[in-house]
């Protein structure tokens, strides 16, 4: 028995959406969670193309992947820019005129852009500071012990050595805690 001709599943339904059902699936999307959701990240990918575009346009097509769009509303004036590294951020701002001007020829009603270092990247330069564990020091061979023992009975009575006989004191008391 053959069923491809009575089912059909719904991945390989054709894609064509009657009028009629356009016009829904467009309030949906204008009017659930999601389709705003949808709409912020295709505006996202747009001023981001407009970004890596402006770049291109005044030599700096190294930066592209470096420096990141936030969000921008048409009725505001500004726009914030995120910087991977502190260099990159001081870059652009050199070349802020220039890059506002390359902004302008898209986003018309533009006057102040602002560059700041992305939040994610002081997250990230504070766990790359390496932090050693300080290691508990080893105990002293007893040749050892005994040549401080031996120093520390030379200058016991001499009061022109207090630190150093305080030091050796604090030495000693410390590795026979050790033990």
């Amino acid at each position: 028995m053959n069923f491809s001709n009575e089912f059909k599943p719904q991945s390989l339904a054709s894609t064509h959406v009657p009028a009629y059902a356009k016009e829904a699936l467009d309030c949906i999307d204008e009017h659930s969670p999601l389709g705003k959701t949808l709409q912020k990240a295709k505006e996202q990918l747009r001023l981001q193309s407009i970004l890596e575009e402006s770049l291109a346009q005044i030599g700096l097509e190294s930066l592209i992947n470096q420096v990141h769009a936030s969000e921008y509303k048409a009725s505001s004036t500004d726009w914030l820019l995120l910087a991977l590294s502190p260099a990159i951020s001081h870059r652009l701002q050199q070349k802020l005129p220039s890059l506002i001007g390359a902004l302008k020829k898209h986003l018309p009603d533009l006057q102040i852009v602002q560059v700041k270092l992305a939040p994610q990247l002081k997250a990230n330069s504070a766990s790359r500071v390496k932090t050693e564990s300080v290691a508990a020091p080893a105990e002293l061979p007893v040749s050892a012990m005994t040549a401080w023992q031996k120093l520390y009975e030379e200058i016991k009575d001499d009061p022109e050595q207090d630190a150093l006989r305080l030091a050796i004191e604090r030495l000693l008391a410390h590795q026979s805690t050790k033990k």
